[in-house]
């Protein structure tokens, strides 16, 4: 969890919404703490989220458009590290004009959970039942 993320929204015109945000901002750096989190770190985060105004924290604000291409491939614990096998090798894929113009950058690895054998028994028995029935 990154602590940068997590927003924390403050109205400091209203003495009630001031209380009510002072109560959860303690609960949530106690929560964080709990996880492992360094106090210090935690309290100065959420001192930075005080010092940002309401208007700005509930602005619509438009993300950066990411253009990696994801490189899909099916999870299993023995893969070597791929992201890096990627950027080791994404200078190859630069040096060809046409491969330069379809991949861009360094593509983002992203893992499809593998079928595991439970499903596959199960499908399959289906099927064959589906077929039975037909027949």
């Amino acid at each position: 969890m990154n602590i940068a993320s997590i927003t924390v929204k403050h109205d400091s015109s209203a003495p009630c919404a001031h209380a009510f945000f002072e109560k959860r901002a303690g609960e949530l750096c106690n929560c964080l703490v709990c996880r492992g989190y360094n106090r210090d770190f935690v309290e100065k985060e959420i001192e930075r989220a005080r010092r940002i105004p309401r208007v700005d924290t509930l602005s619509n604000k438009q993300s950066a458009g990411n253009e990696r291409i994801p490189f899909v491939v099916t999870f299993h614990p023995v893969l070597p590290n791929i992201g890096e096998i990627l950027r080791r090798l994404h200078p190859t894929l630069q040096s060809s004009s046409r491969c330069r113009e379809a991949v861009g950058g360094v593509p983002m690895v992203t893992f499809r959970r593998p079928k595991c054998q439970r499903t596959f028994w199960f499908t399959q028995n289906l099927r064959h039942r589906l077929i039975i029935r037909l027949c």
